[in-house]
This record gives structure tokens, sequence and C-alpha cells, in this order.
């Protein structure tokens, strides 16, 4: 039993040794275009989003833009269409600028 305890101490040592630090890695949406490409195609995907509220993709797509549609219904909940860093931001990557009164 006593081994068993002192094992147990040295785990229990090596355990915060472990954890690291992972860095988010942006998805790996392929454009000709490049970097301005990406934003684009981010841009577009979501003006096509909240205007139609249902879009079939592939999974990189999605999981790239969700996070910035979930980001900018989050704000435009929070703060409401007079905070104008929030309609800035509404107003950037949304396309068709109808589609700002169905954000907030």
């Amino acid at each position: 039993m006593n081994n068993f305890t002192a094992r147990k101490v040295e785990i229990a040592k090596l355990v915060p040794k472990l954890k690291h630090n992972v860095k988010p890695r942006y998805r790996n949406l392929k454009n000709t275009e490049g970097p301005e490409g990406r934003i684009n195609k981010i841009k577009s995907t979501l003006s096509a989003l909240l205007k139609y509220e249902r879009l079939e993709l592939f999974l990189p797509r999605c999981d790239e833009v969700r996070g910035y549609a979930e980001r900018l219904i989050t704000e435009a909940i929070r703060h409401g269409d007079q905070h104008p860093p929030t309609m800035d931001l509404a107003n950037y990557f949304l396309n068709d600028k109808q589609n700002d009164s169905q954000v907030v």
C-alpha cells in the first residue's frame, strides 16, 4: 500500500507538466484569391445564412462561419442596433444591408 501511495503522488506531480496550451488554428478554406478570398467567402456565407436561415455546406466552411455568426448574433442581442461597434461589425460581415435589421 505504501508503494502505491508513493506512485500516486508521483503521477500527480507529472500531470500539471503534461498540460500545454493549444493555439487556435484557422480552418483551411482554400481559395485562389488568398486571405482576402477567405474573408469574402466567410462574408458571403454569413450573409446567406442570415438571409435563408439555413445552409447546407461542407463541415470546415460551416464550422468556420459558425463562430462569426454566433459572435454577430450575440453582440446584436446584447447591445442592439444603437451600438456603433455592433453595427460596424454587422456592416463589415453582411453583404446585403437589408439583413442588418434581421440580425438586430
